[in-house]
């Protein structure tokens, strides 16, 4: 992953006055860059190239809030305090908040049971970020936890209106938004609580409001993950409601590295990142047709892409500060921060229409059939179903005479072409012969 830097931070790495950070061991770059002949730090990244998070998992917000909680741990012990330490966390909260309305909106389209069509295209990965970015520049006001659909489906069309109105009708959705609307309440207090911690000069008062935050958060999460509102759900409906936990469950984790808990914190996000690609697997499980799979399957790629790499990166982090000596924590002290610029992770109109994820499904789509297509996303969002996929290939292979496919080649094969191998030996009758909307269940292997 490439990072952002401040112009004159940038032209040193260029002249060579200033190095990359790297992570022993890993070799990850840390988004910090050092003076080389000093071996101090100089500056954080303030952006990363060419990758934008869905669900707000942002790196450089992690790591320059870790610096600030080293700032604010030194100078409370100094009883002093500096207005405005925190004005880029608080910045990244607020920008939270209105990512779960914009996700737990998207649920007014989609309902509970089979969406139409014409819903999935109005909340698609493409619009989900359009939606957002519109959010943040209009102001649109949340209520409870969901937007003014009225002002934002204007442009949208009758057929949108009509799906909005049978949703609005459905009982199970009705008892369902009770539930998203309670747990968005908890959620946004949470909110409203870790800033109120984190202005106070006591740190004693800041680590209570942050635990108190902390637990709110914890009931929040424990409504998203409700069986009510997950059994009988179909994918994209399940998908939605999974993505609100795993934010809240990013808040949590981000909680403890606001009390400098960094292990808590790490730990966290390896937990969160498991419970992603376990519930990316269970979203391919649900699908049921390919208008279900086209929705879910270009987001699952983009939040492998991204969200997924931001997380291992934000904990790599935090490890690697929890592994400085003491004097360079010290420099973390003395470092200035560094707020993005106001567009950062804002995308172009071109650039909506050109996400990778999206093409990358799209070319995927062509050359292979839907139950392989969904084994590709399977083996990506959870790496250890390649073991069983290859174990069925090698032996296949072996019975019909393909001497070349043997597990030292299939181990660095692509999910795309495991996928598509193991269905190439698949019997061929376990197949419909005439293409169908219904995807038929042919998985590598369920969890």
């Amino acid at each position: 992953m490439g990072f952002i830097f401040l112009p004159h931070i940038q032209a040193g790495l260029a002249s060579g006055a200033y190095s990359h950070v790297f992570k022993k061991g890993t070799g990850q770059m840390i988004g910090m860059a050092r003076d080389k002949a000093t071996g101090r730090f100089v500056g954080h990244a303030i952006g990363c190239v060419g990758q934008t998070p869905l669900l707000g998992m942002n790196p450089i917000a992690g790591l320059t809030g870790v610096i600030s909680v080293a700032q604010n741990h030194h100078i409370v012990g100094q009883n002093k305090y500096i207005i405005g330490q925190n004005d880029h966390i608080i910045g990244q909260l607020v920008h939270v908040t209105r990512s779960l309305g914009v996700l737990q909106t998207s649920m007014g389209f989609i309902g509970v049971g089979t969406v139409a069509n014409v819903a999935l295209g109005a909340v698609s990965l493409r619009q989900i970020f359009k939606l957002r970015q519109d959010v943040e520049k209009l102001g649109v006001k949340i209520d409870k936890g969901f937007l003014d659909l009225t002002s934002l489906i204007q442009d949208q069309g009758q057929a949108i209106q009509e799906q909005l109105d049978r949703v609005a009708e459905d009982v199970k959705f009705q008892q369902h938004r009770l539930e998203l609307v309670k747990a968005y309440g908890q959620f946004r207090s949470a909110m409203e609580l870790i800033k109120t911690g984190l202005s106070c000069d006591s740190e004693s008062i800041r680590n209570a409001d942050l635990a108190n935050a902390r637990s709110m958060l914890q009931e929040a999460l424990s409504i998203y993950r409700n069986p009510h509102i997950l059994d009988d759900v179909q994918a994209p409906g399940y998908l939605r409601r999974v993505e609100c936990a795993w934010l809240i469950e990013h808040q949590i984790a981000r909680s403890y590295s606001l009390q400098n808990q960094l292990g808590s914190s790490s730990q966290s996000l390896l937990t969160l990142e498991e419970h992603i690609r376990e519930d990316g697997v269970e979203v391919i499980n649900r699908c049921e047709t390919e208008a279900e799979l086209d929705f879910v399957g270009p987001e699952l790629l983009h939040i492998h892409d991204n969200d997924l790499a931001f997380l291992n990166v934000e904990r790599n982090q935090l490890d690697w500060v929890r592994s400085l000596p003491p004097e360079d924590k010290e420099q973390l002290q003395s470092l200035e921060i560094s707020n993005p610029p106001a567009s950062d992770g804002e995308l172009s109109e071109e650039e909506l229409s050109q996400l990778p994820a999206i093409a990358q499904y799209e070319n995927f789509k062509q050359k292979s059939h839907p139950p392989a297509l969904c084994d590709q996303i399977r083996l990506m969002m959870k790496p250890q179903l390649r073991v069983d996929c290859i174990d069925y290939i090698c032996d296949r292979a072996q019975q019909e005479g393909h001497r070349t496919l043997i597990p030292q080649y299939l181990n660095e094969a692509s999910e795309f072409a495991l996928a598509n191998l193991f269905h190439y030996f698949q019997p061929r009758d376990d197949f419909p012969e005439e293409e169908t909307e219904e995807i038929p269940s042919q998985p590598v292997a369920r969890s």
